[in-house]
């Protein structure tokens, strides 16, 4: 019990983990940046609204790299032991190499989640706001938009585990022995993606004309539930590479 309670902590402090203060943009630079956005989001939305120009059909789609940013989060977390140079704290601590990586491989998911779900709050209200100045507003339509995104943000966030395993052992391999093979995982990587989600589109299919529509065919889990299995199998060489070939 005592053993999973310091794991979530670690998990924590992970997931909380910020750059050096001297790298930081004061948090009210931040709130100016998104009021300033905000506000030219509303203007831009409200005048291509009532002048006809919205097209809701395509808005969840255009999010399809959302995946990948749990990639540079991986690395970053990872990577910031190096540069901060608590790599040696860091590998002392009374965990398993991996339990140590695993905390990291949570930590970004965890950060992936809370960007879904800034961008799914933004891109709802960014529908609804244009549903109802368009008008008449119809719940139904709005029901179905709002669920689409739902579908269409649950079906990306699935795949994040397998990216951010790989962000993770791609940064560990940067600081092994073993370093000279990171084309190669490159490689690797782009064939398994190939592989694995290339083909979406048999068992895919989206509706950008008018409201926007996702089906999903039950065959499309089988390639997700194999990039899980993948996922845990790079977590696992991450972990090895850090046991035996780390560069220290």
């Amino acid at each position: 019990m005592a053993a999973q309670s310091n794991f979530w902590a670690l998990v924590k402090h992970d997931f909380k983990r910020r750059k050096r203060r001297n790298m930081q943009i004061p948090k009210g630079w931040w709130l100016a940046y998104a009021g300033g956005a905000l506000a030219v989001l509303l203007t831009l939305t409200t005048y291509a609204a009532l002048h006809g120009h919205t097209y809701l059909g395509p808005v969840w789609f255009t999010t399809f790299g959302l995946p990948f940013l749990s990639f540079g989060m991986a690395t970053s977390l990872t990577a910031s032991e190096w540069k901060n140079g608590t790599a040696g704290w860091w590998l002392t601590l009374p965990f398993s190499r991996l339990r140590l990586v695993t905390s990291k491989f949570v930590a970004a998911l965890l950060r992936s989640v809370l960007i879904f779900a800034v961008v799914y709050c933004i891109l709802a209200l960014f529908g609804l706001y244009t549903m109802a100045l368009v008008g008449p507003f119809d719940p139904h339509s709005a029901a179905s938009y709002l669920l689409t995104g739902l579908k269409w943000n649950a079906l990306l966030f699935s795949v994040c585990p397998f990216v951010t395993a790989f962000g993770i052992l791609f940064c560990v391999l940067g600081e092994s022995r073993a370093k000279p093979a990171i084309p190669l995982m490159w490689i690797l990587f782009s064939g398994l993606w190939w592989l694995l989600f290339a083909h979406g589109g048999v068992y895919l299919h989206v509706q950008t004309a008018g409201m926007p529509n996702l089906s999903v065919s039950p065959f499309l889990f089988i390639p997700i539930v194999v990039s899980w299995l993948l996922a845990y199998g790079l977590i696992r060489l991450a972990a090895y590479l850090l046991n035996r070939h780390l560069a220290m």
